[in-house]
């Protein structure tokens, strides 16, 4: 093994530059597997991690009428915390830009929701004023860069009139993809009678927002209801059902960007191999000398096979070491 090893080092003095150009290949193609590999864990963890900001509760209820109080009291029995929210799509009227108008949708809110995760408005803090003075309203922030709106200028939905206490950037249990559709304005629960929008035939969602106690079971929770409420056609989400529908979206991206990893290393693997067999073509003189001077064919072949080896080690640690110096990159 000795003499294998001295001599395989010996023979690659010449043709080191090569046969590191050779395990490019395969260092691209495992950085790409391990760089996909480790983004996947990242982000299962920041999932782990951020889980509960990914709906601002524990669990939300909801449906076309208001949630039955049988729904309530079962849950406030509980004890832990509700929100409420109303939700119904109508246009806006700006007086200050000479009555124009957009549709927009409308959510009247009212208690500590979101509980897990904060609302992220411009000022700070307006989406708190909002639920503590129960006056004001919060737009979606692409609704003031639109129509060159400032806080504290004029909004009328419906017969009642709003200030513009701020500007809305994100909100826990939402994706920000939903306004792209109808921007979002908030109102306080208390102002929305105001606005005579809700009438006999409206299209309106109620949710009801839960931060449960500690040790409650909001899975086995969603159960119960089911089958106690079951005719009361009543929608359930929680943190587990985020958690897993966003994991199979990460899985189907993870499968996606694997196979691309796969293909990208096993066409590399093609280009060694093809590399490699035109390198030990070019030996065969090397080989024959050696064979003469009383190498058997198995050390000979041993020479080339540890080269091959070593190719695929370096390729492999250097392109794992590239691969996880990615994850350090990637954030910014």
């Amino acid at each position: 093994m000795t003499f294998i090893l001295k001599m395989a080092w010996r023979d690659s003095r010449a043709s080191r530059r090569r046969l590191l150009l050779f395990s490019l290949s395969i260092v691209l193609g495992v950085a790409a597997l391990v760089a996909i590999g480790s983004f996947r864990d990242n982000l299962r963890r920041a999932v782990a991690d951020q889980s509960k900001g990914l709906l601002g509760a524990d669990l939300a209820v909801t449906a076309r009428e208001p949630i039955p109080e049988a729904v309530r009291a079962r849950l406030a029995a509980l004890g832990g915390e509700e929100a409420r929210e109303v939700s119904f799509s109508s246009m806006i009227v700006l007086p200050s830009r000479g009555g124009q108008t957009r549709i927009v949708q409308v959510r009247a809110v009212e208690g500590g929701f979101p509980f897990y995760g904060q609302a992220v408005t411009t000022p700070a803090g307006a989406f708190a004023q909002l639920r503590q003075t129960g006056g004001g309203a919060v737009l979606e922030n692409t609704l003031l860069a639109q129509f060159g709106l400032r806080v504290g200028d004029p909004v009328r939905i419906g017969e009642a009139t709003f200030s513009i206490a701020g500007a809305l950037e994100k909100i826990p249990g939402e994706s920000p993809a939903v306004a792209m559709f109808a921007p979002r304005v908030y109102l306080p629960m208390a102002a929305l009678a105001s606005t005579k929008l809700i009438q006999p035939g409206s299209l309106v969602r109620y949710r009801n927002w839960y931060r449960l106690p500690a040790g409650a079971d909001p899975e086995a929770l969603v159960r119960e209801l089911r089958e106690r409420f079951s005719a009361q056609r009543l929608g359930y989400d929680t943190v587990e059902h985020r958690k897993r529908d966003l994991g199979r979206l990460l899985e189907s991206v993870h499968a996606f960007l694997g196979i691309v990893g796969f293909i990208a290393l096993f066409l590399g693997a093609i280009g060694v191999a093809s590399s490699v067999h035109v390198y030990v073509r070019q030996k065969v003189g090397t080989i024959a000398m050696l064979r003469c001077l009383g190498a058997t064919a198995w050390r000979s072949f041993a020479i080339y096979l540890v080269q091959g080896l070593g190719l695929g080690v370096v390729g492999a640690v250097l392109g794992a070491a590239f691969g996880l110096g990615v994850q350090w990159a990637l954030p910014a």
